[in-house]
């Protein structure tokens, strides 16, 4: 009979004593690192497991930038990024990307994780994403993917945008999905847009809610409409109530302040607080508003309804600081009573 291998088992007995010290579970519970070659810690390697169960690698300070031939595309810089070998796929943890336009411009996204394949230019975002276009201008979202193929940035998470204005100005937008590309200057909401905006001057605050909202950033210019035909767009100008099928606004070309709105189609406008002797209602089918001016200006069949009386003509235009309702080439005029005022529409 052999006498056993003393050093043989001793030295079993202090690789298992090993194993038990590198792996044990308070690394993963307690954050404490352990000693796992390419990985920081057991909770990243479980982490890159999840996977596919393919392994990944731990890297921290991790840079990436996307070329196609001599153009760079973007630029990726993160706190830690997990590789995987065999599907090239990144996670990128704390993200943040810097795009490049022709003109050198440059739009900056972050985000609580970035993924992406090696040798692609496509990548996805999760987690506190905000994209920051060169003019200042930002969106919040929860969830974003970039498609190289078209330049574009794109959610169907809703979104949360403000301008940079001048103290006392103000410009927001909420909605549920977005794109925007690099090229180009125009953001889209796809449901439920509202647009808000503030005048330094007076500070009303004008609220514009429909369906979909298009905001040229390089124009100043923005454009609401809706989905069904049937439906109507709304803004609240101050006191002034006004829903139509199309509503634009041209901002100041210094801050993203509201100059100038249009309204398109079955115009009604009602004056919610309404002053003795001045306008309760009017409709068209053009209404123009000339904010700094406090100066409406309806065309297109207009009509206008101040206390008993009824106003039609060809052009007619309201002066809401003088408390005036002008009519040119009136065909009608006559004294009516409060309970005829119009149906809205």
């Amino acid at each position: 009979m052999k006498k056993p291998n003393l050093i043989f088992i001793a030295l079993i007995c202090v690789f298992v004593v090993v194993e038990i010290i590198m792996l044990r579970p308070a690394s993963v519970e307690t954050g404490e690192e352990a000693n796992t070659g390419m990985f920081k810690s057991i909770e990243s390697m479980v982490k890159a497991q999840k996977y596919n169960d393919e392994v990944g690698y731990t890297i921290d300070g991790f840079h990436y930038t996307a070329v196609e031939g001599e153009v760079k595309h973007w630029e990726l810089d993160s706190k830690q990024a997990i590789f995987y070998e065999k599907s090239h796929l990144v996670r990128a943890q704390h993200a943040h990307i810097k795009m490049f336009d022709a003109t050198e411009k440059i739009t900056l996204i972050d985000g609580d994780e970035a993924v992406y394949s090696m040798g692609l230019r496509d990548f996805d975002l999760a987690g506190h994403v905000k994209v920051t276009f060169p003019d200042g201008f930002w969106i919040k979202t929860e969830k974003a993917h970039f498609a190289a193929s078209t330049g574009k940035i794109m959610s169907s998470e809703p979104v949360y945008g403000e301008a940079v204005l001048k103290e006392g100005d103000l410009m927001q937008m909420w909605g549920t999905g977005f794109d925007a590309g690099k090229l180009d200057p125009e953001v889209r909401i796809f449901g439920k847009a509202h647009v808000r905006m503030k005048r330094g001057a007076n500070s009303e605050i004008t609220d514009v809610f429909s369906d979909l909202a298009r905001i040229d950033r390089f124009t100043k210019l923005a454009f609401f409409s809706m989905k069904a035909p049937t439906s109507f767009v709304e803004s609240h100008q101050g006191t002034l109530f006004v829903k139509s099928r199309r509503q634009d606004a041209t901002y100041d070309s210094d801050a993203s302040t509201v100059k100038f709105m249009t309204a398109y189609d079955d115009v009604l406008i009602k004056e919610t607080d309404p002053k003795s002797g001045g306008l309760n209602y009017a409709t068209s089918e053009k209404a123009e508003f000339l904010t700094l001016e406090d100066k409406i200006i309806l065309s297109g069949f207009p009509s206008a309804y101040q206390e008993h009386d009824t106003l039609t003509g060809e052009l007619i235009t309201i002066y809401r600081k003088k408390n005036l309702v002008e009519v040119s080439q009136a065909n009608a005029f006559h004294e009516g009573s409060k309970q005829q005022q119009p149906k809205q529409r």
